[in-house]
């Protein structure tokens, strides 16, 4: 059976038990930045009639709040934005700060990532410490989440790691608009597509860490995060993208996005020759329409400008057009689907060093779907776009799909499963190199069950593949090869206490 059968079934397995599986499970919900803490409440249904007549459903809300006492969730926030909306109705916008305490014990079949198989089982314990603060003003707001420490690996010759992940954000909100400024951090042994740096994308679902998840961009293609879709054993990389964003509505229906930004990649430590460093600049100017209280429309141009600090390695821009459109059901539904054309202009050498400028004409789009059932909630998106090669390729233009599925079972258990897949392809093609392209996939479980308010336990399962079109050498370690497979089990304990109101 191949390596994609094998994922294919893995997922099977996982995720036809949930769609029978339901429990209602209801708490008090807190908004950190645009996403929900707390357990998922019963989306109202929308069979039943509305008691908003026809001219109020078909009056769009505005872009922003008016003089509101204090910042308020946006429901249906720009496309061309980086906003997601929440599915979930009436959030409360609150003050308020919450820590937690994380333990996991994991069994690793191929830590370093070897090409190949027949390798040692080690085992890596994680101490995790996470906090996520949320402070509200009348027209100011700020989210600052953190989650790190470190992992201590038994049976394997690193003998630890250290994990952190932080995330920052700062908003100037007036009538009409807002301004947002924002830095992510990290610095982990591995890529973040999978988690695999916190044990795999199930058990960090599912692990008390998702209140700060945007911080790695783990499990989407952001067009301007300095992105990291696979992972050649564990090297250590630093990775940073700040940006700032600002956004006006010049009346209730229509509204313009500016976002600029700077980011980088850096693989630190002795064993990292045939890794890529980059640096990154990204532009993006988007005109949004809403056409009534559920579908809007947006227009978008994108620069980007990939540098890497060798300079053989050359450097590549792109210029990108998109079309978007966004349909959503407040408290069930948000789907979005668009593209359009793309201009890569590209800066290498030939085989004697000389200059070559060529460009290539490609399409990007993404789509998403978020729906929300009674029960059961349900994310499914995909991405097409250039991105910075993650540190195995010098550049690559990426297909990312990705797909999770949670629900609760009975009073105090969940379930999750989760799907990544990625295809890179690479941009600037190198005098002596031998991959051209690669592809990384996961397949995850998890289970969690809740004991009294404040701990929790969760078991989960991965497996990751990482392929390439020919032999590609990383480390001493993993050694040279194209194919690399691995599989993960995790088990791991909580500690979250209700959180600490501040207003």
């Amino acid at each position: 059976m191949t390596s994609k059968h094998h994922i294919f079934s893995l997922v099977l397995l996982a995720v036809l038990p949930l769609i029978a599986w339901a429990q209602e499970n209801s708490a008090p919900q807190y908004q950190v930045g645009q996403q929900t803490v707390g357990n998922s409440q019963q989306a109202p249904d929308s069979s039943q009639p509305s008691t908003d007549n026809t001219q109020q459903q078909n009056v769009p809300a505005p872009a922003f709040g008016q003089d509101a006492p204090a910042p308020q969730v946006v429901e249906n926030p720009p496309l061309s934005g980086l906003d997601q909306p929440a599915l979930e109705p009436d959030l409360a916008a609150r003050s308020f700060l919450i820590v937690g305490a994380h333990a996991t014990e994991g069994m690793d079949t191929n830590a370093a990532g070897r090409f190949g198989g027949g390798f040692p089982i080690s085992s890596l314990t994680r101490l995790l410490g996470s906090a996520a603060l949320q402070r509200l003003w009348k027209r100011y707001a700020l989210d600052f989440d953190y989650i790190g420490g470190g992992g201590l690996y038994a049976n394997y010759t690193r003998g630890n790691a250290q994990i952190h992940a932080l995330n920052v954000d700062q908003r100037i909100r007036w009538r009409t608009g807002q301004l947002a400024i924002r830095d992510s951090f990290s610095d982990l042994p591995e890529g973040a597509f999978g988690y695999g740096s916190f044990g795999g994308a199930g058990g960090y679902d599912l692990g008390g860490f998702g209140a700060i998840g945007g911080s790695l961009d783990g499990g989407g293609a952001s067009y301007f995060s300095s992105s990291q879709f696979g992972s050649a054993g564990q090297i250590p990389r630093i990775t940073n993208t700040a940006l700032g964003e600002v956004q006006e509505a010049f009346s209730p229906r229509s509204s313009a996005t500016l976002i600029g930004s700077y980011g980088f990649t850096d693989f630190i430590g002795n064993d990292t020759k045939n890794f890529i460093n980059s640096h990154q600049i990204g532009f993006q100017a988007g005109y949004n329409y809403q056409l009534n209280r559920r579908d809007q429309i947006s227009l978008v141009y994108g620069y980007q400008n990939f540098q890497y600090p060798v300079s053989t390695d050359g450097s590549f821009t792109t210029d990108m057009w998109h079309v978007l459109y966004g349909h959503r059901i407040s408290g069930r539904m948000q789907l979005v689907l668009g593209g359009g054309p793309q201009l890569t202009n590209i800066n290498s050498f030939s085989l004697a060093g000389q200059p070559v400028n060529y460009t290539n004409f490609t399409v990007t789009g993404r789509a998403s779907l978020k729906y929300k059932f009674p029960k059961t909630s349900i994310d499914l998106s995909f991405n097409r776009l250039n991105t910075n090669g993650s540190g195995l390729l010098t550049g690559a233009t990426s297909n990312i799909t990705k797909f999770d599925i949670s629900r609760p079972i009975r009073r105090h258990w969940t379930a999750v499963a989760d799907l990544g897949y990625a295809h890179n392809t690479r941009i600037i093609q190198l005098a002596g190199t031998q991959a051209n392209s690669y592809q990384f996939g996961y397949a995850a479980a998890a289970m969690r069950r809740a004991f009294g308010r404040y701990w929790d336990v969760y078991g989960s399962y991965q497996f990751n593949e990482l392929s390439f079109n020919a032999p590609f050498c990383g480390t001493a370690e993993n050694g040279c090869g194209r194919v690399s497979q691995r599989q993960v089990v995790t088990i791991g304990i909580d500690w979250h206490p209700r959180p600490i109101r501040l207003d």
